[in-house]
Formats: C-alpha cells, sequence, structure tokens
C-alpha cells in the first residue's frame, strides 16, 4: 500500500500530496516510516516480510527492508543488535541505501510470527525516540550538506 510521510496518511486516488511524499509501505513498518522522517530520514520504501521456512511448520523468517533515499554516514547511525545497514551499486552508477533486519523466529501460541514483527519495529522506534542522538544526527548531516535530506 502507499503511504505518505508528509501526512501520515494511507494515500489513495483522492490522495492530494505531491507524489514524491508517497513511498509502498507495510503496515508493520508504519510507526518507523514516521519516526525517521522525523529525523530527517527520506525513505524510498519500507517492508516487513515474514514466510515460512522450507520443510518446518514452526519457523519462520522475519525480514525487515527499509530503502533509504540517500546514504548516511554510517559512524553516526549506530543501529540496535540485529539490524544492520548497507548500500549496494544497481546497475551502473546508482547506490541504494538499507537498513535491515532478519531473524528466524518459531512460532509460539503465546506469540504469533506477525506479533514478533510488530514488536521488532516497536523496538527499533523506540530505540530511535529514546536513544538516538537526534542532536548530533542533525548535526554531522549539516557537515554532509543537507540537501540529500529533506527538511526538518
Amino acid at each position: 500500500m502507499l503511504y505518505c510521510l508528509r501526512c501520515s496518511k494511507w494515500a489513495y486516488k483522492s490522495h492530494k500530496c505531491d507524489i514524491m511524499s508517497l513511498i509502498p509501505l507495510s503496515k508493520e513498518c508504519k510507526g518507523l516510516a514516521d519516526k525517521m522522517y522525523a529525523l530527517g530520514l527520506e525513505l524510498l520504501s519500507a517492508g516487513c516480510f515474514i514466510t515460512p521456512v522450507t520443510e518446518s511448520f514452526y519457523d519462520h523468517r522475519i525480514t525487515f527492508d527499509i530503502e533509504l533515499r540517500h546514504p548516511i554516514p554510517v559512524s553516526i547511525f549506530e543501529l540496535p543488535e540485529g539490524w544492520s545497514y548497507y548500500t549496494e551499486i544497481v546497475g551502473i552508477d546508482i547506490e541504494i541505501s538499507a537498513i535491515s533486519y532478519s531473524e528466524i523466529y518459531t512460532w509460539t501460541p503465546i506469540q504469533s510470527p506477525s506479533k514478533r514483527a510488530h514488536c521488532i519495529a516497536l523496538s527499533l522506534e523506540t530505540y530511535l525516540t529514546n536513544t538516538f542522538d537526534n542532536a548530533g544526527f542533525k548535526a554531522v548531516r549539516t557537515l554532509y550538506n543537507d540537501d540529500w535530506m529533506c527538511s526538518n
């Protein structure tokens, strides 16, 4: 589904915001997308994927993939355990930056894979709210030329 980062709403045919503020987004990533946008990070997409592991009824792979419009200085963006930042060259001269998470989760009657995915997203959102050095991030962003970030 398409989501508007500017007004924090799901976009439908009648949505009036600029097309550049719309991103493909899975419902598990809504809070993360809002928080990252508030920090000044432009997202291209954010998705959560839950897939069964072959030959296992109880095991599921939970993967988050958040693609950024611009690379970020890695030294200032430490992520919690399990999350990683990487860049990838696509084609001749297109560089994609992404933040990702992946784990094999064994389903239990207490917590389904979708509930586990929600907890994973919430933990990164909490980290960005409580632990992340927002002032330091904005200062280093300024040093790296704020043109590649959205203005917040």
